[in-house]
């Protein structure tokens, strides 16, 4: 409270969270724990060998418009995902799931990467802090990180397009996921600095355990050798293992998704590659 005001009597405090809770159920319109995105979501999130992912506690998008653009069914889920950033650190939330419908979305890594990319710049842009970090010049960078409300976040994708053997395979479903996870649910795992190195024979860490069960199960995925990579160079994935990175975040350019190995910058956190 203000110097020299008394605090709120606990009535009035209570009746003005009433009043905000009908304002935001009137803006969101939704339930995020029941919707299509985290029942559509709910075979990957079962299936992948993350050993965190079944426990994990989700919010999901409004139910995806077809008829609507990308930007337009972003728009609509904005309010939502706003109280999951501001409620995710009490509440221990772990993601939020963007759901995209049609298959237009998964006929070629390029159109997987554009759609991407146009999810996260429509949700970068209403960044409160006005910080659209979708836009900055140095999203190549090791230094950049997917940020909302002044928090890092991180990404990770999944696509019908990749085949059974790929760690981002949407488990048979035609939709197109993009989870936005924050740096704070990994925190709260307290997963081990990460490492380029893995004890294959024998785990030692739940980092190890996981690049091993990713790969018995068929699901190999590229640990970057150095520490200082690009984290926008793991958020879509390349088709096959080892390819070069695809640089989703360039729109407009001739000859569909560009290809390009990491450059350099400063460290990454001990989020790291999103499959841990």
């Amino acid at each position: 409270p203000a110097a020299g005001k008394a605090p709120a009597p606990a009535a009035e405090v209570e009746r003005h969270h009433k009043i905000a809770t009908k304002v935001m159920d009137l803006a969101c319109g939704y339930d995020p724990h029941h919707c299509t995105a985290l029942s559509a979501f709910e075979t990957v999130k079962r299936s992948t060998e993350c050993i965190f992912a079944k426990n994990a506690r989700l919010w999901g998008c409004r139910d995806y418009d077809e008829a609507l653009s990308i930007e337009h069914n972003v728009e609509r889920s904005l309010p939502m995902f706003l109280q999951f950033v501001l409620r995710s650190d009490d509440e221990e939330l772990d993601g939020f799931v963007f759901e995209l419908r049609g298959g237009e979305h998964s006929s070629s890594l390029e159109a997987f990467a554009s759609s991407v990319r146009r999810v996260l710049t429509a949700v970068s842009d209403s960044d409160p802090s006005g910080r659209s970090c979708m836009r900055e010049e140095r999203i190549y960078r090791a230094s950049w990180f997917f940020h909302y409300c002044g928090r890092p976040f991180f990404i990770t994708t999944f696509s019908p397009l990749y085949p059974e053997s790929h760690s981002r395979y949407a488990f048979g479903s035609s939709s197109t996921f993009i989870l936005v996870q924050p740096e704070t649910s990994f925190l709260r795992q307290r997963l081990p600095e990460d490492t380029p190195h893995t004890n294959w024979d024998a785990p030692r860490t739940v980092r190890d355990r996981i690049r091993r069960a990713f790969r018995g199960a068929g699901r190999e995925y590229e640990i970057p050798e150095s520490l200082s990579y690009p984290a926008a160079e793991h958020i879509v994935k390349p088709l096959h293992l080892h390819d070069p990175a695809c640089q989703f975040w360039r729109a407009g350019l001739a000859g569909g998704c560009p290809f390009a190995r990491g450059a350099g910058g400063a460290g990454v956190g001990p989020g790291a590659t999103a499959e841990e």
